[in-house]
């Protein structure tokens, strides 16, 4: 695909509403070619150079790169803006009003750059930027000069003492980085994960003191990279009460207590760690301390959080039989004016699908789904393979219910051409047993008897405590179909065992 198109088809409906609105900014007129080429390239279909040359109109190939060109270094700036705007995340912000400060040091409009510089100052501080810092330090001690109410000498002490956070900080990301490639070792492997001995013995090997780890940021970056691994191997029971033992350890005191945005990430991971581990009392008890904590942050971080914290919220209601309450908060979020991210979006539509097939109404959760009007090779990028085979197989039930038997084989035929590069993960294997068991079903006239004999045989089970949430609720629909009962007092069932 070309490169322009995949950045193109990476922005949200509003994004490229934006851009339209941007591209248009300095003279309104008809007949825009690189507008045009931004239209054609967000079809989502790939086309031939020479193909766009038609389209477009134009004379040659030159006359097409050109407009290219021209249509790329629109995208450039109008990223560039929505980079250094308040809404985007703190660490862009930053850069851009440096670059404003630079700018007004250059007009010789001193006292308005320090007043910014000052500002940037105290965001990277807030956010733990000390690789930013380290800039504005010494942008300050250049321009020291110029405010008769800063003394040089306290400028270059906070440089100093910044610079041994920043080297720690390089040491760090370098330790990070082992603690990564040592998970993906031992997942591969199939090795239990002792979590604690990977990180003394990175911190060991970096001749890095393991003081840091009573540092909240510095623990909390290395959960992050071991919760990403966990979600991975879809195995979050072991993970559980190290993060919890972390979390209470680094937060004991009073004095980190107050350290709010960190604390806050702690909290979420918390409380979905505990969702994925069926603990649904105990993640909304999370998600409520969380709530607190984010009222001391500012606006645009508890942004962050919003959409994620209601998907969680809604998702602890459905196992915890308040669907109705559940389709409500879902609802609510997907008429929202604050902004969701793409993910958030996307998440919102399927999940109320879900939770209308929950509630039997299968019809408006068809057309939920029917509202994804993207290819799967676009969801892939944006969302994972992982989601896209589940939303998939959301759809198969859906035609099962619906019995739409035609339509019921061409999909099953479809995930098996399309999701073929998962036939060979053993994580997979449950999946691709679960399409034999509806083609079954199905075939044999949705007789419950051969689907109950076949259940045992083509699906693998773990211990309840370590079976991934997600998967059960799979099991509960097919298990729904060989006793004749409904889905979700089969799926409630389950999960109260």
């Amino acid at each position: 695909m070309d490169s322009i198109q995949e950045v193109i088809l990476s922005m949200d409906q509003n994004q490229q509403k934006e851009f339209v609105y941007f591209i248009q900014r300095n003279k309104y007129r008809k007949g825009r070619k690189d507008l045009l080429l931004f239209s054609i390239l967000k079809e989502e279909k790939e086309r031939k150079p020479r193909e766009l040359v038609k389209l477009l109109q134009t004379n040659n190939l030159n006359s097409y790169h050109t407009i290219r060109k021209r249509l790329f270094n629109h995208l450039a700036d109008f990223f560039i803006l929505k980079s250094t705007s308040s809404e985007a995340n703190p660490s862009s912000y930053i850069n851009g009003m440096l670059g404003v400060v630079n700018y007004l040091f250059d007009r010789g409009l001193n006292n308005q750059a320090w007043k910014y510089l000052l500002i940037a100052e105290t965001l990277a501080s807030q956010y733990n930027y000390s690789d930013l810092l380290n800039s504005i330090y010494l942008l300050q001690i250049e321009k020291s000069h110029l405010n008769i109410n800063v003394s040089l000498n306290d400028v270059v002490l906070k440089y100093q003492k910044n610079q041994v956070v920043l080297r720690q900080d390089e040491q760090l990301q370098i330790a990070n980085s082992f603690v990564r490639n040592d998970l993906n070792t031992l997942k591969k492997e199939g090795l239990k994960i002792n979590f604690q001995q990977i990180i003394d013995n990175t911190l060991n090997s970096l001749s890095i003191d393991k003081s840091v780890l009573k540092s909240p940021r510095v623990v909390l970056n290395l959960l992050k990279i071991i919760r990403a691994g966990i979600i991975a191997k879809q195995d979050f029971f072991d993970f559980e009460p190290y993060l919890i033992e972390n979390y209470n350890r680094v937060f004991s005191t009073k004095e980190l207590n107050e350290n709010n945005l960190i604390k806050a990430e702690f909290l979420y991971m918390i409380a979905h760690t505990s969702y994925r581990n069926k603990k649904f009392e105990q993640s909304l008890n999370y998600l409520n301390q969380l709530s607190i904590t984010l009222e001391r942050c500012s606006s645009s971080f508890q942004q962050q959080f919003y959409g994620k914290t209601v998907h969680l919220t809604a998702a602890n209601f459905i196992f915890l039989n308040q669907l109705d309450n559940a389709l409500e908060k879902l609802t609510e979020l997907s008429k929202t004016k604050q902004k969701l991210t793409i993910q958030e979006q996307l998440n919102t539509t399927v999940n109320i699908g879900i939770y209308r097939f929950l509630n039997k109404e299968y019809k408006i959760s068809l057309k939920m789904l029917n509202e994804l009007s993207h290819s799967d090779n676009w969801y892939k990028k944006t969302m994972g393979i992982e989601w896209v085979l589940k939303k998939n197989l959301m759809e198969l039930i859906l035609f099962v219910e619906l019995e739409f038997d035609d339509l019921v084989e061409a999909r099953i035929k479809s995930i098996e051409r399309n999701f073929e590069v998962l036939k060979q993960n053993p994580v997979y294997k449950n999946a691709f047993n679960y399409l034999a068991l509806i083609k079954l079903y199905v075939l044999k006239g949705r007789n419950n008897n051969v689907l109950e004999n076949e259940i045992s045989n083509q699906l693998t089970f773990v211990s309840y405590e370590h079976e991934n949430i997600q998967a059960m609720a799979f099991y509960a629909w097919i298990k729904s179909k060989a006793t004749n009962q409904d889905f979700y007092p089969t799926l409630l069932g389950l999960i109260r065992q």
